[in-house]
Formats: structure tokens, sequence, C-alpha cells
């Protein structure tokens, strides 16, 4: 049986033994005790074997080796983790992308033409009766 020195507060905390648990906090500052150093140089157990005993508070860790942060909690998990060992969530879960549904483009209908100008048509039989009309007074008072 591990004994665990808190290194937030220095309370000396008994564990049987440790499997990150939420069992394994500080009862006085609820600090995660399975990141602390046991006592005389105890290794506590992991779940993942020795891949696990990679950190103590802050960066450092027992020995340096990749780590994998969760994207949802930011926990460092091994590099060969499937899930999350805090939250459980899967790693490299397939992602389904739905394709964007097709973009109709309707064409707008296409403006009718203008009816040609014909009032200068009018103007011209119009002029063509005056003439007419002046030649037959001419020739008739003549």
């Amino acid at each position: 049986m591990p004994l665990i020195t808190c290194p937030d507060c220095g309370v000396i905390t008994d564990l049987p033994q440790i499997n990150r648990t939420a069992d394994e906090f500080c009862p006085k500052c609820d600090y995660p005790l399975f990141w602390a150093q046991a006592a005389a140089g105890e290794r506590p157990a992991t779940r993942d074997g020795d891949e696990n005993l990679r950190r103590l508070p802050g960066t450092g860790g027992r020995r340096t080796i990749g780590a994998r942060s969760c994207d949802e909690c930011g926990e460092h998990n091994a590099l060969t983790a499937t899930h999350c060992i805090r939250c459980g969530i899967e790693f490299d879960a397939p992602e389904i992308i739905e394709e964007p549904e097709p973009v109709v483009v309707v064409a707008p209908e296409p403006e009718p033409e203008p009816e040609p100008d014909r009032t200068w048509i009018w103007w011209l039989v119009a002029l063509m009766v005056l003439l007419l009309i002046v030649t037959v007074l001419a020739i008739a008072f003549a």
C-alpha cells in the first residue's frame, strides 16, 4: 500500500492501489494523487502498464514519452490509446461528412423585346393625305 504525500498541501494519504479513479484525490485540497509520486520509491500500478507512468504534476513526469491530448478535456493519454482515460471520448472516430445539397440555379426569364416604335408611319400617312388634299385644292382652283 503506497503512502502518497500530496505535493499541494502535504497531507499523507494511504491508498491501496492507484487506478486513476475519482477516489484518488487529496481529501484536503482535492489534488489528483495519482499524479503524485509514492513514498519510498514505490511506483503505483496503472491500468495500461508502464506507458501511463509519464508525469508528475506539471509537465516533467517520471519519464519523457509522447502524449496525445484529448480535445474534450485536455487529459494527456498514451499515444496508443483509443479512448480518453478521463472522459472516455473515442480518438480518431470517423467523421460523418454530409455532402452539401446541389445548388439549382434558375435562369431568369428573358425580358421580351419591346415592340418597334411605329408612330412615324402614321405621321407619314398624315403627311401624304395632307399633300394629296393640297394638290387636289391646287388643281381645283387653278
